[in-house]
Order: C-alpha cells, then structure tokens, then sequence
C-alpha cells in the first residue's frame, strides 16, 4: 500500500466515521421518500430510522467494544484496497463529480478481468473520495446504509402481493433487528450490497408483474443486475430469470394460456436444473483448484471455529447427486444444528436463539406462509418463490461451510421471511381471538331501502334501518314466509 494507506490501515477513524454516518443518513432518509407508498411514508421513515441507528450501535460494538475478537475480521480486505483505490484516483485527478467515470472504468476493466467482487470494494473507495474522511467506520456506515434500506424494500414487497399491513410489519422489524443482519450490515463485507440490490431488483419484477410500467422501475432493474454482476454473478443470471417471469407469467397465468404455462415451465426446469449443476460443479472444481482441503478446513475455523463439514456425498456421480442435494439443503436451511453448536465457537454460541428461533418459523410458518401466498395472490407469489429455488438449488450443491452457509441462507432472508410473515399472520388470525369476529360490511351504515327508486341520479348515502314516513311498516314475518307457504 501506498503513503496514507499504511498510516490509516489500522485506524478506526471514529469521529471522522460518524460523520460519514449522519451523511449517509441523510442520504438514506432521501432514498425512503422515493416511493409511491406514500400513505405508509411515516412507518418507511421510522423503521429506516430504527435499523440504520441499530446498525451503528453494532458498529460501535464491534469496532470500539472490542466485539471484533469475537466476530473475527475476515472480510476487511475490502476496505484496505478501496484505500489504494482512493488515493490512487485522487493522484489521477477525480473528485465527486467525475468519480462516476472512475468507477465505471474500473468495473469494466474488472469485467474484461472476469473478476466479480469487486463493487462493494469500488463503493468504499468512491465515499473516503467523495468525503474525503476514509476508515473503517466510514466503509462500516456505507453497509448500514444498504442494511437499513432492505427492511424498507421488503415492507413495500409484501405490500404489493399480499395487501396485508400487520405481515409486512412483521417482514421489515425481523430484518430491521435480526441479529445476523445487523453483523453482517455492520462488518465491511458485501452481504449488505448482495442483499440490498437483489431485492431491489425483486421489488422491481413485483411491480413489472403488476403492470406498473414505470421508467424508474426499470432503471432500477438494471442498476441491480448491473451492479451484481460484480458481487455474485450467478444472481444476476437468477435477477434476469424473474423479470422474465414477471413479464410473461401474468399475461398467461390469468388468460386461457395457463396450462401451457405449467407445461412450459415444467420443461425449462431440468434446463435450469442442468444448468445450476454444470455452475456448482465448476465452483468446486475452482474452489479445489484454489485451496486444498486442509487450507479450507483452516478457512472454517477462522469463519467461527469447526465450521468445516464434508459432504460425504459426491454430486458429480449420479447415484449419490440426489442425497448430496438433500445434505446440502438441509444445512443450509437450518444449520448450525445442536451438535455443532455444542461443539462449536463462541461466534456460533451466540447464534443460539436465533437459529432456535428459525426452526420453528422457517418449518411451521414458511411453508404455511407458502401454501397462503399462493391462495392469496398464487402470481406475484411465484416470483419470490422462483428467485430462492435457484439459489437454495445452487448454494445445496456447493456446501461445505457451516458458517458460509449462515452467509448463504442470510442472503435469501427477505424472500423467505416474506412468507414466514404473512403465516404468522394467518396463524394468528386463525387461533386467536379473531378467528370468532365476523367480517365486516364495507359500511355499516349503508342501508338501501326496498322501495327507493332506481337510476344513475340516486346517491350512494347512509340512511337508516327505518323509514321515517309514519306509514311504513317493516315486512313481516308471514310476509317474507309467504312463499313457502305456497309451495
């Protein structure tokens, strides 16, 4: 590294990074105001409030605190070459106006350099140019600021399919203060970015599904799928798959076309089941090629002690692909289960509740959430749907790593707390007191007498159960009986 690089390596730069922190928070407030739900604008501000504060705090922590022995700091390289990147464009001659073009410049040399992880690295070196105020604080508070927004994304995504105020509430506060969100949000890693712009782009492919054809749904689309070209390629591939479903899906889904629809989709899962499966084999070929086996044992200890696990099943031979499925699937939905934790780290100890807690609601209420949102809304809920089944596809085969599958299933959070919220909000509603109400008329006070008169000119009002006049009689019984009297 170069001049300041070396002096500002091991500096924290608290105050310079809280500076940062209130810029950024600026910038975030800004960013929530851009929506259409405005009717929801306050509870959007308070929970952007809520989970950017949060994650702060839990920067504090970690970096001040002295939490950082415990998490480990296995991502900070990051934020070291955006110090270089910084300083290097700044001798080049660009500052805030013109950094757009060095970033753009650098994103396709690391195109034409097949490198994919790069732009959370770009971000960091943009903002210590930008402000002028690098430090690991300052990269820290730029995560926050992606972590912050997913909550605000994912209320406004169970909003739009499923029109239920109390399941998206419970979707946003679980990803604003989920515990494992919060460390990865504050921990100068690209999970916040990876998270960040895949539900973006899901957000997006929800309102193209909904015939919402704005400009800046589709600029954003882009801008997502762009931009995770160079964080994980093989969502891009998947981003790309659920805008073509919210294109087509609707149009034939509710026509007369809907059982050539399931036919069509039928044959292109094996496509896309080839396809993952050729990906996955090539990544353990690389991922071999990279690292023996023992410098990937030493990889899962540092990830949080003996996170190493071996599939004892080799997917590349037909007989055993699908129990290795099964095995990987398996922990990566639910791993660390009770044998490693009680053999585990104390990084892993302190997951305790909350896999705990994940699984009750990722069994129970997932899959009851699942079977609802398709009662509910079966189109728009078959793009969330279709965009984790590649993934949980993907990252089943690729396993080896308690503590990257913890990374890989924090990745896929939103899409299935999406669900796990609108099931506990229907187990709610079927349990509890509410399952005795009745449901309400739209007006309780609309009442339309029997004799008024017909046309365009009468009003919609609010009249009442009886007629004023002094001769008028409500039916009576023998009256409205009268014609089965008959029979």
């Amino acid at each position: 590294m170069q001049g300041s690089a070396y002096s500002s390596f091991y500096e924290l730069n608290t105050g310079p990074g809280i500076v940062v922190a209130l810029f950024l928070f600026v910038i975030g407030l800004v960013v929530v105001r851009l929506s259409h739900h405005t009717e929801t604008l306050s509870e959007q501000y308070k929970l952007f409030i809520v989970a950017y504060l949060a994650r702060i705090a839990m920067i504090l922590l970690i970096y001040n605190a002295g939490l950082i022995s415990i998490v480990t700091d296995m991502d900070s390289s990051g934020w070291v070459g955006a110090l270089d990147t910084s300083e290097q464009w700044q001798m080049e001659g660009y500052n805030f106006l013109t950094v757009p073009i060095a970033m753009f410049q650098e994103l396709s040399n690391a195109a034409n350099a097949r490198s994919s992880h790069v732009l959370h690295k770009l971000a960091y070196a943009a903002l210590f140019l930008v402000t002028g105020l690098p430090g690991r604080i300052s990269a820290a508070s730029l995560n926050a600021l992606f972590g912050a927004l997913i909550p605000v994304l994912g209320y406004r995504i169970s909003i739009q399919i499923f029109g239920d105020i109390k399941a998206a509430r419970y979707l946003s506060w679980v990803l604003a203060l989920m515990p494992s969100l919060l460390v990865f949000s504050a921990l100068t890693s690209k999970e916040p970015f990876v998270v960040f712009f895949e539900v973006l782009g899901l957000y997006c492919c929800v309102q193209i599904a909904q015939r919402r054809f704005r400009l800046r749904y589709l600029s954003a689309f882009v801008l997502s799928a762009y931009c995770m070209i160079f964080l994980r390629y093989y969502v891009f591939n998947v981003l790309i798959g659920s805008m073509i479903v919210a294109f087509v899906v609707p149009v034939f889904m509710r026509g007369r076309f809907r059982k050539y629809t399931v036919i069509m989709g039928l044959i292109a899962s094996p496509i896309v089941m080839y396809v993952g499966y050729t990906s996955a084999v090539d990544e353990r070929q690389a991922e071999a090629a990279r690292t023996s086996l023992q410098t990937l044992r030493s990889y899962g200890a540092g990830m949080g002690g003996r996170s190493f696990v071996e599939n004892p099943f080799d997917i590349t031979q037909p007989s055993q692909f699908v129990p290795g499925l099964l095995f990987g699937l398996a922990h990566l939905m639910y791993a660390p289960f009770p044998w490693n934790l009680a053999r585990g780290s104390t990084l892993m100890l302190l997951t305790t509740p909350e896999v705990l807690w994940w699984y009750y609601v990722g069994t129970v209420r997932l899959f009851r959430g699942i079977r609802y949102g398709l009662r509910e809304n079966f189109v728009d809920s078959l793009i969330p749907i279709l965009f984790c089944l590649p993934l949980l596809y993907y990252y089943s085969l690729i396993f080896s790593n308690i503590g990257l599958a913890y990374r890989y299933r924090a990745q896929i959070y939103p899409e299935l707390i999406l669900f796990v919220g609108f099931g506990y909000k229907r187990l709610r509603t079927m349990h509890g007191y509410q399952s005795y109400a009745l449901p309400e008329p739209e007006d309780q006070n609309e009442y339309v007498a029997i004799d008024a008169p017909d046309g365009p000119g009468q009003p919609w009002a609010a009249r009442s159960r009886f007629d004023s006049r002094s001769r008028y009689q409500p039916p009576q019984w023998q009256d409205r009986n009268d014609r089965f009297r008959r029979m």
